[in-house]
């Protein structure tokens, strides 16, 4: 059987019904099936995911290997689908992302233009998506990720190698030893395994027209969760990479105006204020997120939320002296 160009590599866990919608958006590329294969890395999920897959695979027009095993992060997820991969280059794709028809053509394309390549696609809402406010809010957070990747001139490094849309050659992954496990739930994963690749020399790109739809959904209480992983995971990532620290949690204020500045050195001065401000904003993201509110107040709602639970997270990790080193430079 002769092997495929390009492995499309999908973690997943409990999402049944948005990776049925990507299967399904994989099996309408502009690429001939053959010239790729799908592989889905069950990360334990107990919604269906397997049966579904098994009455799925008969009807598409490339291969479909599943992996399945317990719950251990999206990292473990990731390499455990690559390693039955067959494919020079393999391209790790979200579960809940769905892929424009050129999506697979443009990663190989970009591999066959630079050397060392790792390949990163664009990743935009589902067009005319009916988002939340708070969706709206997380959304933007990301879209402006892709705004500056759009910028003429730009140049990416490893903070850029977000792993919901990326491919690279099976050689350069195997010689970087794959995605930390070891980080677990962490939402810096990707970036630690960038900071590796560009030790090893190697080259990111971006594929505009590799697009990607993001099936995005949030409830007020997931994105509050995401935002306190996003904090602890930040400083473990600092822990094991001093060199990052400044950009990981100091730089986060160097374009805030004083006035927030002092209303976080105030708030992080004394971890009682920070957790009661947390549990107000928290409240006050529940309680109005349905009713109709003045955009500035809304925005200023999602931001303190999100905020107060990042800053929570990074508390969780660091060490007494730590926090109050950090504090202190406000």
């Amino acid at each position: 059987m002769t092997s495929p160009e390009l492995s499309v590599v999908i973690p997943t866990h409990q999402r049944r019904a948005v990776l049925q919608r990507t299967l399904a958006g994989l099996a309408g590329q502009t690429v001939a099936g053959e010239r790729f294969e799908v592989v889905v890395s069950i990360d334990g999920s107990t919604d269906g995911t397997p049966e579904m897959l098994a009455a799925t695979a008969p009807t598409l027009p490339y291969a479909l290997t599943v992996e399945r095993a317990d719950s251990a992060g999206p990292g473990a997820a990731r390499n455990r689908g690559a390693r039955p991969a067959r494919g020079a280059v393999l391209l790790f794709l979200d579960d809940d992302i769905l892929p424009t028809p050129s999506l697979v053509a443009e990663h190989l394309a970009g591999h066959a233009e630079a050397d060392h390549a790792v390949v990163l696609g664009q990743v935009r809402v589902v067009p005319a998506a009916r988002l939340s406010p708070w969706e709206s809010y997380l959304v933007a957070r990301y879209e402006q990720h892709y705004d500056k990747l759009d910028q003429p001139g730009y140049v990416l490094d490893f903070w850029d190698c977000l792993s919901g849309n990326v491919s690279i050659a099976r050689a350069l992954f195997d010689a970087s030893d794959g995605f930390d496990a070891g980080f677990g739930a962490c939402k810096h994963d990707d970036i630690e395994w960038g900071y590796r690749l560009a030790g090893l020399g190697a080259q990111f790109v971006y594929r505009q027209a590799a697009l990607g739809y993001h099936q995005f959904s949030k409830s007020p209480a997931a994105g509050l969760r995401d935002a306190f992983t996003d904090g602890w995971s930040a400083v473990r990532l600092a822990h094991r990479y001093p060199a990052l620290r400044a950009r990981l949690l100091h730089a986060r204020w160097a374009k805030q105006p004083a006035w927030r500045c002092a209303v976080a050195r105030h708030l992080l001065a004394a971890p009682w204020r920070l957790h009661t401000a947390a549990a107000v904003a928290a409240t006050l993201l529940r309680v109005t997120e349905p009713l109709p509110l003045p955009a500035a107040l809304r925005r200023g709602v999602h931001r303190a939320a999100y905020h107060t639970q990042f800053w929570l997270g990074v508390r969780r990790e660091c060490e007494p002296e730590e926090w109050g080193e950090l504090a202190g430079t406000l």
